[in-house]
């Protein structure tokens, strides 16, 4: 079969490439790099590049590399069409693969998924991060069926009975294959996990990432006030704060580094970094759910808000800012000698057993199964741009006047 793999985000790209690359021994795999994933699109600050590390693995897996968008991110999403038509229309495609089910028009996402409904081609998005399952948060998700993508796959058993609650109808489109990514957690020396030296502090927005809004800022008040450098005084370990690459940023908090404080952003051996941590702090993430899998003690801050909660809403470590109740978290996780699977398996399908890359490719193959009962989008019939704009009227006021030009055009096509 001919899959295409679209690249749009390094975290996102990164926490499905496993299983892509093992999707590569059965089928012959294409990718198609836009937005973030493409050169000319800068990396974020001070973090390392990983996007050229992860083109040589699909190249040398056998992928064959269609190019990437042309423009530059802030210019207007309709040149994506141009290079995603013209890299992609002699290719039999079975199936698509999207790194990201958000899906908002600025990022392309519906352009190209109407591109693709075009030609009858069934599109797939993964999630990437916490997302909160909320009323609206599980409309939004729904919606995304039918004008992103044919098929979700969630990253915990969690997420995906929540949606199938708000919608059985989705049933058969949705399937729970955790994070490939983690699985290298399971090839971990254990002598790095006997062998803790420090506590590790990972924020997600800080003031460097942009105006505040919907999510607050971690700042060096509330690092104080979390307690961390009480607890490291009285443990003697160092401190590690493990920021978030973002756009054009560099390190927000590298004015904090001393002797026993050390800064980082992305790095090569973020397993390695995560396994040697005696304890992990940090605002809601993903990332976070690694160290639960190595059954380190783990405190989600509840408050303030900086960032989805998501399945983090049913863990125990979730916690406010104090001090107290921070500490006292830590020493109760400490207490039990066990990871908690149940937690895990909620969180990450198959991330007791480290067996993510393996559900995702069995959904893949499920769904390459079905390709000949294939129906179309759910309850859509107007898949892509078409349907997003008016599902979503309140997005045009946020559009550039390029954008409402471009809207305006899309409208009119057939």
């Amino acid at each position: 079969m001919n899959i295409l793999f679209c690249m749009s985000y390094p975290r996102a790209a990164a926490n499905i490439l496993p299983a892509v690359l093992e999707l590569c021994t059965n089928h012959q795999m294409y990718f198609f790099q836009y937005r973030k994933m493409a050169s000319h699109f800068p990396f974020g600050g001070a973090g390392v590049d990983t996007r050229p590390d992860m083109i040589r693995a699909l190249l040398k897996a056998g992928a064959t590399n269609l190019g990437e968008a042309s423009q530059a991110h802030s210019n207007t999403a309709d040149t994506y069409s141009i290079d995603f038509k013209q890299a992609t229309k002699h290719l039999p495609i079975d199936l698509a693969i999207f790194d990201e089910n958000v899906g908002k028009l600025r990022w392309g996402t519906p352009l190209l998924y109407s591109i693709l409904k075009r030609r009858g081609i069934p599109v797939v998005g993964c999630q990437e991060g916490c997302v909160e399952n909320d009323t609206a948060g599980l409309q939004r998700q729904a919606l995304n069926l039918g004008i992103c993508y044919d098929y979700a796959l969630c990253i915990g058993n969690y997420d995906h009975s929540c949606l199938l609650k708000h919608n059985p109808n989705l049933e058969k489109r949705l399937f729970a294959v955790g994070l490939p990514s983690n699985d290298q957690l399971g090839t971990i020396d254990h002598k790095l996990l006997q062998n803790k030296k420090h506590i590790l502090l990972v924020p997600s927005w800080t003031k460097l990432s942009g105006k505040e809004g919907r999510f607050k800022a971690m700042t060096d008040e509330v690092i104080e006030q979390s307690g961390i450098y009480t607890l490291a005084r009285n443990k003697n370990i160092s401190i590690v704060i493990k920021e978030k690459s973002k756009a054009s940023q560099e390190y927000a908090f590298k004015h904090l580094e001393t002797e026993t404080v050390r800064v980082t952003m992305d790095e090569t051996e973020t397993n390695n970094l995560i396994a040697r941590a005696k304890y992990v702090i940090g605002a809601p993430s993903t990332l976070l759910l690694k160290p639960l899998q190595l059954g380190i003690p783990v405190v989600v801050l509840s408050e303030p808000y900086m960032g989805q909660f998501g399945v983090f809403q049913q863990y125990n470590g979730l916690t406010p800012l104090n001090q107290d109740k921070i500490l006292q978290s830590f020493s109760e996780q400490e207490r039990q000698p066990y990871k908690d699977l149940e937690f895990i398996e909620k969180a990450i399908a198959g991330g007791s057993d480290f067996s993510c890359t393996q559900k995702f490719c069995q959904a893949i193959e499920n769904i390459l199964m079905a390709g000949s009962t294939y129906q179309g989008p759910i309850k859509s019939p107007l898949p892509g741009v078409k349907g997003y704009l008016l599902r979503y009227p309140r997005t045009q006021s946020f559009l550039t006047s390029q954008y409402a030009r471009i809207k305006k055009w899309m409208l009119t096509q057939p």
